[in-house]
């Protein structure tokens, strides 16, 4: 069978049609899109057309691409993912990229001369925990993008951390941060941080049924269920937060869509907090809350 014959057969049941055809190929080739384009009648070997039917077999019954893959991209980096952990999306940029304007501003996102590390230095190094790490894409691109910091980044399961220390390694940084089994703050008594983030689970319990079904039926439930209102992770960060922030510290999270204002309610009965606001992704949705502890 050749190139452009897997390919044609491969585009008729897939999803996105010879666009995804043409990424399975790539990855199980571990050839470019281009020596594919320029080598159409190339032969695959046996071995090879094997592992390409049973590639294109998972992603035609609805295996997220990125699982079928094992890598995501994020913050133009590159994660390796399971279903032990969720697929990192845009979304959780606007997270990443609100910490670092704390440290580093100026806009990254998609910047072709992206700032390496060692670019920038700071009288302290800043300690910033990662709630509910999964990849650890948070965690990795904080540690990839400010030079002098120190991260912890938990997750409750261990599966999780273990993939979100394989990405700490494969994109340099493992040793700028510690791992930790944790529900939420439990492993963090006497700990002080100068900022936590988390992308926590907020998907309302009742309306994990309705998600997409790549969603649904392939990504963790764990990382997905935020209670009965999707609201139970996020109240909790929010009111325990401020034992754990240093003065001045800063608290960022990401919030599911309608659950801005909510969390934003959090913040002022909390009392402790101020300067709130929230943050768009790139749908125009509400999507990120950051608040400083007073």
């Amino acid at each position: 069978m050749t190139f452009e014959q897997a390919i044609s057969h491969a585009s008729s049941i897939l999803p996105y049609g010879r666009s995804e055809a043409l990424i399975l190929l790539s990855h199980v080739l571990v050839k470019d899109k281009a020596y594919l384009y320029t080598h159409p009648h190339e032969d695959i070997d046996g071995k090879q057309a094997e592992e390409y039917a049973d590639a294109v077999q998972k992603r035609a019954v609805g295996m997220p691409l990125q699982y079928v893959c094992g890598h995501a991209g994020f913050m133009s980096l590159d994660f390796l993912v399971n279903t032990s952990v969720l697929i990192p999306r845009p979304d959780t940029e606007i997270l990443v990229q609100a910490v670092l304007d704390r440290y580093i501003p100026q806009k990254v996102r998609n910047v072709p001369s992206m700032p390496k590390p060692g670019h920038e230095s700071f009288c302290e190094a800043p300690q910033i925990l990662d709630l509910c790490t999964g990849s650890g894409c948070i965690a990795v691109s904080l540690a990839y993008y400010i030079d002098n910091c120190f991260i912890t980044a938990s997750d409750c399961s261990v599966s999780a951390l273990e993939v979100a220390k394989q990405n700490a390694a494969l994109n340099g940084v493992s040793e700028k941060i510690t791992f930790k089994l944790s529900d939420i703050f439990n492993a963090f008594a006497g700990m002080k941080f100068d900022v936590i983030v988390s992308n926590p689970p907020y998907i309302a319990s009742g309306d994990i049924a309705a998600l997409q079904t790549e969603i649904r039926d392939h990504e963790p439930v764990l990382a997905l269920d935020g209670g009965p209102d999707g609201m139970f992770f996020i109240s909790e960060i929010i009111s325990r937060a401020s034992i754990f922030l240093k003065p001045g510290g800063m608290l960022a999270l990401e919030v599911g869509q309608g659950q801005a204002d909510a969390a934003m309610g959090l913040i002022t009965a909390a009392g402790c907090y101020h300067g709130a606001k929230k943050v768009d992704d790139f749908s125009g949705i509400e999507r990120v809350v950051l608040t400083n502890i007073l």
